[in-house]
């Protein structure tokens, strides 16, 4: 199924290759190919819709369209009755849409409902094609359906944001034989349009970061300032936090198998959340980790599924493990609002590599910012 874009010459190229984009962001088996302008009648006067059909008419047979392709100008110039959009009743694959005086009944990315209504008209025809039947589906009062008339154009912010197709609708698209395939895709691109109409998408939370208490002991992560609010991690995981945390420049790839001193922290941490403080099944499970990569990978997403179950994926980020080039992983979360109970890091690590004491108070100084 291909819906045809025909803009007017008048509009600006960038917004259109905007509707253009919406419209095909969602996969799927329907095509919206965007054509070359066409010059359209000025803007100072408002156009009969016969105007505008003409102009759909001589685009279709300059662009050799197939009969069952459709055919939509898309214009800023006003129509004298109002309309946001009609249907050629003689060339009912043919229309126009009204791309101008959008923000006047909603606030959101102007492209946006352009694209809605596009669709919207295309739908309209596969619910009845034959236009004297237009005035009998179309629903005089709003339900928040696809095929709400909206006489009131103030209406029309309910159905751009519900995205909806009502039972009906959809029952008789079927009747008239419009495929599962593309009522598929349609109502998915109606989704993405409406969810991107919605206000809430204007707001964007940027919440003060909450200190972070770490008790090794207890095994636990509080985040103080988000109410006492508890992140749940199993010890192996915890550990790997952990072991970042004491690296805020992050861990090169190389680093994991070539630096004992990394080995020694995970395996500290581990034997400290585990206490136990001499197993050799903890040593084995720790080189383990250290030689694969899969695994630290499955211990970074444990760790942003953690967070993210508490938080939410916005304000998580800001506490999950990043992947930094040339820095390796990491956790960008400022370590002043860290502290770290019950762990001696230096006792700590000496106790479980067995290194030089003068030589991790060393590494301590310069990794291990976090307070005790």
């Amino acid at each position: 199924m291909k819906i045809h874009l025909l803009p007017d010459a008048g509009m600006d190229i960038r917004r259109l290759r905007r509707i253009h984009e919406l419209l095909e962001e969602t996969d799927g088996p329907i095509r919206f190919l965007l054509e070359r302008p066409v010059e359209v009648a000025s803007l100072e006067a408002a156009a009969d819709f016969d105007e505008f059909f003409l102009v759909c008419s001589r685009a279709r047979t300059e662009l050799r369209l197939p009969s069952n392709e459709y055919l939509v100008l898309l214009t800023d110039r006003p129509n004298r009755r109002n309309f946001f959009a009609v249907m050629d009743p003689r060339e009912p694959r043919n229309g126009f849409v009204h791309a101008g005086e959008w923000n006047l009944f909603i606030q959101c990315d102007n492209a946006l409902p352009v694209a809605f209504t596009v669709l919207n008209l295309v739908l309209l025809h596969k619910t009845e094609p034959d236009p004297d039947g237009w005035p009998r589906i179309l629903h005089q009062h709003p339900i928040g359906c696809l095929n709400d008339f909206c006489g009131d154009k103030r209406d029309v912010i309910f159905k751009l944001r519900t995205g909806d197709i009502c039972v009906d609708c959809i029952e008789r698209m079927r009747r008239k034989g419009f495929s599962d395939l593309y009522l598929d895709h349609a109502i998915r691109i109606l989704g993405n349009l409406s969810g991107k109409m919605k206000h809430h998408f204007a707001f964007t939370p940027k919440p003060e970061l909450s200190r972070m208490v770490i008790d090794m002991m207890a095994g636990t992560v509080t985040l103080t300032d988000f109410e006492e609010l508890k992140v749940s991690l199993e010890p192996l995981d915890l550990a790997f936090y952990v072991l970042l945390l004491l690296h805020p420049d992050g861990i090169l790839n190389d680093a994991w198998t070539q630096d004992l001193k990394i080995k020694g922290v995970w395996l500290a941490a581990y034997r400290v959340l585990r206490q136990m403080p001499g197993d050799r099944e903890l040593d084995a499970t720790i080189k383990a980790q250290c030689a694969s990569e899969g695994e630290r990978n499955v211990r970074k997403r444990k760790v942003k599924e953690a967070f993210e179950r508490c938080l939410g994926p916005n304000i998580a980020e800001a506490y999950q493990v990043s992947v930094v080039r040339n820095v390796g992983r990491k956790v960008t979360l400022p370590r002043e609002r860290v502290t770290i109970r019950n762990f001696n890091t230096l006792d700590a690590v000496i106790a479980g590599t067995g290194e030089p004491e003068a030589a991790w108070r060393t590494m301590k100084a310069r990794s291990c910012p976090v307070r005790n």
